[in-house]
């Protein structure tokens, strides 16, 4: 996952089950994470992209287990969001502010 990329959590196991939250490091920012439950997860400002770099909607059936909710001092936001969106590239997901 992009979040996997910059964080020692393990997201494929039981580190971060739904409904839970943890204090962790994303890159070099310290964040609290938060796995919501299924049901609650959308995220409107994930997009998928094609092979042709055009952004279309993400659909309404994102897999739950991949939405996290980031919270970060306000000084490191900046930072985090750069660090994100250049992570995401490679997994076709463009990230945008809202």
């Amino acid at each position: 996952t992009v979040l996997a990329k910059g964080c020692p959590l393990d997201f494929d196991g039981v580190d971060l089950l739904p409904g839970t939250m943890a204090l962790t490091r994303i890159s070099k920012t310290d964040v609290l994470l938060y796995r919501p439950f299924g049901e609650s997860c959308r995220n409107q400002n994930m997009r998928k992209s094609d092979n042709k770099n055009n952004v279309s909607e993400l659909d309404a059936d994102i897999n739950p287990s991949y939405v996290y909710e980031i919270f970060v001092n306000r000084s490191f936001a900046k930072y985090l969001l750069l660090w994100l969106r250049n992570a995401a590239i490679p997994h076709g997901v463009l990230i945008e502010k809202e």
